[in-house]
């Protein structure tokens, strides 16, 4: 996704508490992984993005970002396993649906 971010405490204090570095280092790998290109899921409703992005390991990541003025808000991350990830996704894909089903 192409696009400035704000990333938010909460988000910074969640990834933080799973790589334990420091704050500065933090913020870089956070972009590091929003801009990273390949190994993304992107689903769009109305206003709020969810990424998912698989990391060499096992785990995925779910970067919750709202819009606004055209930056990115970087509201939270949530850490899964790739199972309970794809579970994630398919319930995101269905929320949009409904979402655009009711938008219509």
């Amino acid at each position: 996704m192409i696009g400035r971010y704000i990333i938010t405490d909460h988000a910074v204090e969640r990834y933080e508490s799973r790589t334990n570095k420091s704050k500065q280092n933090t913020k870089h790998r956070m972009l590091r992984d929003l801009h990273a290109t390949r190994n993304k899921k992107i689903v769009t409703i109305g206003n709020t993005t969810f990424m998912f992005y698989t990391q060499p390991s096992t785990n995925v990541r779910e970067f919750i970002m709202e819009k606004k003025n055209g930056k990115y808000i970087v509201t939270t991350i949530i850490n899964r396993n790739r199972h309970d990830s794809e579970i994630a996704y398919q319930n995101r894909l269905k929320q949009k649906k409904e979402f655009e089903k009711n938008n219509k």
